[in-house]
């Protein structure tokens, strides 16, 4: 859950960082404005790279998770181990 509420205001962060460039953006005239533009397509290639980045990390951190899971010995320990994971609480099948 804390990772969650990280990603959350991370993105939040995010948002605010890419609203006042747009902002400045819409106020701004002449060659200034393509200035601006070109700010703002950068901001949102940046964040889209740094969000892959986390996604990317996050699923090698959730698949080494899940080995450990299925380096229990025999299927009722597997299952027991996930079971009993706070990672897997409310997921079913």
């Amino acid at each position: 859950m804390a990772m969650h509420n990280q990603m959350a205001a991370d993105m939040k962060a995010m948002d605010a960082k890419l609203d006042l460039k747009v902002a400045a953006m819409d106020a701004a005239g002449g060659n200034a404005k393509v200035d601006a533009m070109a700010t703002v397509i950068n901001e949102m290639v940046s964040q889209r790279k740094e969000m892959m980045a986390n996604m990317t990390s996050m699923q090698n951190k959730m698949m080494a998770h899940m080995g450990e899971h299925m380096g229990q010995s025999g299927g009722q320990a597997m299952r027991q181990s996930m079971a009993l994971c706070p990672m897997m609480k409310g997921m079913t099948r």
